[in-house]
């Protein structure tokens, strides 16, 4: 018997295929810095890395997502430059003593905790667009390019949530349609996820589980149904 999950539609339309999950790494562990000032440098470092891939990122999917959403690699760009963003990181790891990863994931989460708490939908959207541009930062300190993985087959692609940058960089020869545990409706991300025509389904919650990894599936994006077929 099929098993029927129930969330919110956040991008229209109809897609089947198997169910593959993502997880993201975990947060890195706090450690301490042998040399703060080394680190707030790597920091430094790592903002100017991720200002030239946001630059690229912004002008090689244009054509996919429309010019006018691709924008949003700017305002990302931008964001580096603001003391506002970078001053909590510095802060944390030259009072702290901590290694730059564990700095920049903190940050972004409380920034992304503080967009959450807004009353305005549109500000608490832009929570994803903080925990984006922190995990594209830490991803460049660890030497680990951020990113979706590799698909064996067309899919529907699983996870907590999915970013803008990732959603722009999307193959959609491998993924069929997204499921979330999350997700905001007003998000970059399910703007992006329209733009491209892919049917998105988000707010599954727990009952989205990796158990059901390798399910044949089909997803409704409009009504939020996710029809998951019997384990063979």
């Amino acid at each position: 018997m099929t098993t029927e999950l129930w969330g919110k539609g956040a991008s229209g339309g109809r897609a089947s295929g198997r169910l593959a999950f993502f997880e993201r790494r975990p947060p890195p562990a706090r450690k301490r810095a042998a040399d703060p000032k080394a680190e707030t440098e790597r920091f430094q470092g790592a903002l100017r890395e991720a200002g030239r891939q946001l630059s690229a990122l912004r002008l090689s999917c244009a054509a996919a997502i429309g010019r006018e959403n691709a924008e949003l690699f700017e305002i990302h760009r931008m964001m580096l430059d603001d003391p506002e963003f970078s001053d909590p990181i510095v802060e944390r790891i030259e009072s702290l003593g901590a290694r730059a990863e564990w700095a920049v994931m903190e940050a972004g989460a409380a920034l992304a905790r503080e967009f959450s708490s807004m009353s305005d939908a549109y500000m608490r959207a832009r929570a994803t667009d903080a925990l984006d541009l922190s995990g594209r930062l830490a991803g460049i300190l660890r030497g680990r390019a951020q990113g979706l993985p590799r698909l064996a087959e067309p899919s529907i692609l699983c996870a907590d949530d999915f970013y803008p940058s990732e959603m722009a960089q999307i193959d959609r020869s491998e993924v069929m349609a997204l499921a979330s545990r999350e997700g905001d409706a007003g998000s970059h991300s399910a703007i992006f996820a329209r733009a491209l025509g892919i049917p998105w389904a988000i707010g599954f919650g727990p009952a989205l589980s990796p158990e059901l990894s390798g399910r044949r599936a089909e997803l409704d994006g409009d009504s939020g149904r996710l029809g998951v077929a019997p384990e063979l």
